[in-house]
């Protein structure tokens, strides 16, 4: 039964509880571990799940970035893109991408992963050809958005407001702990920051509680497509307003894991409804 309404929409209160956070955490860390263990994963494997997974992705917040007194960073839309394109650039582009923003600062967070099997050093103690040739493609990316001109229109492709100052940060996800140990890795993992990239390993990726209500989405021509949804989601209209340029959002509740049957039969339903009900128009002009 709706807890209230109007004559344009209504508001479902009762529905099937969704997965807890905890539950939720303790199944993808789980599931996770596995995934590092095995032998014969690679970066379209880890991909596939991180894109199932919204909160293994680091970023969302910025990397605390926007600390100093002030709330944290939230992404905008509540949405982790995933392989978005950047205007200019045809090949190699970002594995994901989250859009944290808060009432100062626009962060743009362009996030590269690796295969995790890949060395970090040689036996010799330098560095990779590998790991330079992902190094090289993320400063790639920084290049270009320094360009005014092509910051502007990846601005308009993801409808971004330059209201307020756009902060870039880039991040590389790339081979295992248990490498980095040794201070030549150490000081080559430092020596990237000093370029302006953030870098990490698989084994620092862990759950977090705050993106339990994020989508994966796509960018599909002028569309942003919803492709999964965590199971920890609970829809209210504030998420519903940020989701109204969002397609497909029924068939990624659908598509996800760990939903139990009841939970997301109705969510995929509510979903349907409040697509054939609000326009962004009447969003817009709050009605």
């Amino acid at each position: 039964m709706p807890d209230w309404q109007s004559d344009n929409y209504e508001v479902v209160a009762d529905g099937p509880t969704p997965t807890s956070w905890d539950e939720y955490a303790q199944t993808v860390s789980a599931e996770w571990d596995r995934v590092l263990a095995d032998p014969n994963v690679g970066e379209p494997e880890m991909h596939d799940f991180l894109e199932k997974h919204p909160c293994m992705v680091p970023g969302h917040d910025a990397f605390n970035a926007a600390g100093l007194g002030r709330l944290p960073a939230g992404p905008i839309r509540a949405c982790l893109f995933s392989k978005p394109p950047l205007p200019g650039i045809s090949r190699r582009i970002p594995d994901f991408m989250w859009l944290p923003t808060d009432s100062q600062t626009q962060w743009v967070v362009l996030i590269e992963i690796e295969d995790s099997r890949k060395s970090w050093l040689t036996k010799k103690g330098e560095q990779t050809a590998a790991l330079t040739q992902a190094v090289n493609q993320v400063l790639s990316w920084k290049e270009h958005l320094a360009n005014p001109a092509n910051l502007l229109q990846f601005a308009r492709m993801y409808k971004l407001s330059m209201s307020r100052p756009v902060e870039l940060i880039f991040c590389l996800v790339y081979g295992r702990r248990r490498e980095i140990q040794a201070e030549a890795a150490a000081r080559k993992i430092n020596s990237l920051r000093r370029q302006g990239l953030i870098s990490m390993t698989y084994d620092r990726l862990v759950p977090a509680e705050a993106t339990r209500n994020c989508l994966c989405v796509r960018v599909c021509g002028e569309e942003f497509k919803a492709v999964y949804a965590p199971a920890t989601l609970r829809i209210n209209l504030n998420l519903i307003g940020m989701w109204q340029e969002v397609t497909q959002k029924a068939d990624a509740v659908l598509a996800s894991p760990h939903f139990p049957k009841e939970r997301r039969t109705f969510l995929a339903e509510r979903f349907r409804y409040w697509d054939g009900t609000l326009s962004l128009a009447d969003w817009d002009a709050g009605e």
